[in-house]
């Protein structure tokens, strides 16, 4: 019948996928915690049995979002700590990618519906990476601090408003489509930089000297 793995495998989004952005919306609305597999089948316009053919569990589910997302953003943070140019201009770069990214995916779930999962054993994987993420963006804020680029602060904390403000802009983007996520990913990063510069009007002469980053 419609619905099963093998008819919905003819469609031209596979069933895995639409389960993984289903799922994602639903997480994003009500929670990780309120929402249900047999809510995401629902959604999906299939049979529970169709889902748990793609994914052993709901934290199957979770996982695999989070490794999607996490993942380019751990890449994209650890190419920039050992990049080239300074440390201003690595950080506008790391922010914009993972921004970009992030803005673009079909998985965009935001801090709520991951508060407090990381916690838990099933989400091991995604805890460390989660923390290889933020030692790098500490380390390219220590960076910035020591060569006189960003005002004297907490590395790791200045790295946490960061997470927030990227979280709550994931958790806005789910929510509608957007336009132009790379001019908004340049916001983004814009405002975080700012809050951490000496000198904020440096940021005209970082974003000319983005596509110089590498």
């Amino acid at each position: 019948m419609e619905g099963t793995p093998e008819a919905r495998e003819r469609d031209d989004e596979p069933l895995r996928d639409l389960i993984l952005r289903n799922a994602a919306a639903l997480f994003a609305a009500d929670g990780y915690r309120k929402t249900s597999t047999r809510e995401i089948a629902d959604a999906c316009k299939v049979e529970i049995s169709a889902v748990f053919h793609h994914f052993a569990s709901k934290a199957e589910i979770m996982n695999t979002i989070l490794k999607h997302d996490l993942g380019a953003a751990v890449e994209a943070a650890e190419r920039q700590l050992a990049g080239r140019g300074s440390p201003a201009l690595r950080l506008y770069r790391y922010l914009v990618e993972d921004l970009s990214v992030a803005l673009r995916s079909p998985y965009a779930i935001g801090i709520n519906a991951t508060s407090g999962l990381l916690k838990e054993l099933d989400f091991a994987g995604a805890r460390a990476r989660s923390g290889r993420l933020d030692e790098a963006r500490s380390a390219l804020i220590s960076q910035g601090i020591e060569a006189g680029e960003f005002v004297e602060m907490d590395p790791g904390a200045a790295s946490k408003a960061i997470e927030w403000t990227i979280e709550g802009s994931l958790a806005e983007a789910a929510t509608r489509s957007m336009d132009d996520p790379d001019g908004v990913a340049h916001e983004i990063a814009g405002l975080c930089l700012r809050g951490l510069l000496v000198d904020a009007d440096s940021i005209e002469g970082i974003r000319h000297d983005f596509p110089t980053a590498v």
